[in-house]
């Protein structure tokens, strides 16, 4: 569908669609017909990757037409039209003059939920300074529609069908979290014997990807790539482009969303993710499960080029969570009440998608007093 942009600042429109539908590489073109484009992306790996390809698309060189900006890396100047950040960067132009240069601001993968993405997302609607396109591709389109008092468009997408199966034969057995490398090892090596074309494995972190690449790395005619966010500029370039043999990627939930994988026909999912938790009134990272929506959202990678297959390693009804609930729900709040003052707001004025619980807003406001 196709909306107006050329209307009053303070309007906003959620976009709603399947993973591999455009969100992330057409609505940035397209609004810059209509105005300078500020793209927030929630990951840096994305935000890079994005900004190279569709500068390559535009035929013109990179911070041209299309630049990016992350932490001590940045590729664009004043006539940038589209321009992909991380959230920080975009938090740190905010507090400096509250994003004036540009006239569109496009929050991308809205439904990762992070806690930045969060408060961006409740400033700028507080402002109604600039014209807000907010994406999700998994989140509930109306309840964010509703939110935002927005127009909510939805893209279809074409995708091709996946078949799914289940490794595990308890229909409720969950993701295992000791030893998924030996599991995933082995149904990777049957995947190349059995299915066609390249293969995505979702891990939970860099040291299961690390201990199944030293495990798969004798796999004759096979590349093993390593995805994750601090992967080298080498690893990355093999990760998202066609190589001359059949590859095997091994990543985090990095790849999730934003990140097109070429010629992946195969998805394998553990189940599993690294999650920030609180514990004791401190945030910590635990090893955890997936929830439905993200299991969904791995699936959609397998896809994108032709009919694919994705292989769970878990049961067909395990008890997973529908959504992951979001960072400021599950972090103290010391740094997103920072953030909110730096941009002159009070983080318990502000009106969120899910409101904060009183509890962590009481214990980050005493922290900082005391």
């Amino acid at each position: 569908q196709s909306v107006d942009l050329r209307i009053p600042t303070g309007v906003m429109t959620c976009v709603t669609g399947v993973s591999g539908s455009g969100k992330s590489t057409r609505l940035p073109l397209w609004s810059a017909n209509h105005g300078r484009v500020l793209v927030i992306e929630p990951r840096r790996i994305a935000c890079t990757s994005l900004a190279e390809f569709l500068a390559d698309q535009s035929g013109q060189p990179l911070g041209k037409q299309i630049g990016y900006a992350i932490k001590l890396h940045a590729h664009y100047d004043e006539n940038t039209k589209v321009v992909f950040v991380t959230p920080g960067v975009a938090l740190r132009w905010f507090a400096e003059d509250k994003l004036a240069s540009f006239d569109i601001v496009m929050v991308d993968e809205f439904h990762e939920r992070r806690w930045d993405i969060d408060l961006l997302t409740a400033i700028l609607k507080q402002e109604k300074q600039h014209r807000l396109i907010v994406t999700s591709a998994t989140l509930e389109g109306e309840k964010l529609a509703n939110y935002l008092d927005a127009k909510r468009l939805r893209s279809e997408g074409r995708c091709f069908p996946v078949t799914v199966t289940h490794r595990s034969l308890d229909s409720r057995y969950l993701p295992n979290k000791k030893g998924c490398e030996n599991d995933v090892v082995r149904t990777v090596k049957e995947a190349l014997e059995d299915e066609e074309g390249d293969i995505l494995v979702f891990l939970p972190g860099r040291k299961e990807i690390t201990q199944c690449a030293q495990m798969l790395q004798n796999i004759n005619d096979v590349m093993i790539v390593k995805l994750h966010a601090s992967v080298s500029d080498e690893e990355r370039h093999h990760a998202l482009t066609v190589q001359n043999q059949r590859k095997v990627v091994l990543a985090t939930n990095v790849a999730e969303t934003s990140l097109t994988i070429p010629n992946i026909r195969v998805v394998i999912d553990s189940g599993l993710e690294r999650r920030t938790v609180q514990r004791n009134g401190r945030t910590a990272l635990t090893l955890t499960h997936i929830s439905k929506a993200s299991a969904a959202q791995r699936m959609g990678r397998a896809g994108r080029v032709a009919e694919g297959a994705c292989i769970r390693l878990f049961g067909e009804h395990a008890p997973l969570e529908l959504v992951t609930p979001p960072e400021l729900h599950r972090e103290e709040l010391v740094e997103p009440m920072l953030a909110a003052a730096c941009c002159g707001y009070r983080l318990s004025e502000l009106q969120f998608l899910d409101a904060l619980p009183e509890k962590s807003l009481l214990s980050a406001s005493q922290t900082l007093q005391g």
